[in-house]
């Protein structure tokens, strides 16, 4: 059961981070047409924490939904790690 948890946790992490890291590109670039899917590799941090610059109000929901899926990633990051410790 536990073991069915770490993985379960371990994908939704994965899962919600490489959402928010979509998104979080998505709405830069309806900000800030000339940035580069490099960006990501470049930059990472600035793709792996909240999404904190000012947008248009019409993107506002958008930015909502990426800071949701970073707490997301976090909690199932926590979970996993708790689950993973309590494996062992």
């Amino acid at each position: 059961m536990l073991g069915t948890l770490h993985t379960l946790s371990g994908c939704t992490f994965l899962l919600a981070l490489i959402c928010k890291i979509a998104l979080h590109f998505y709405v830069e670039r309806l900000q800030n047409s000339n940035i580069s899917p490099a960006a990501i590799f470049l930059f990472p941090k600035n793709y792996l924490l909240p999404y904190k610059k000012m947008v248009d109000e019409k993107y506002g929901t958008l930015k909502k939904i990426c800071n949701l899926l970073f707490v997301i990633a976090v909690v199932a990051l926590v979970a996993n790690i708790v689950v993973g410790i309590l494996l062992l």
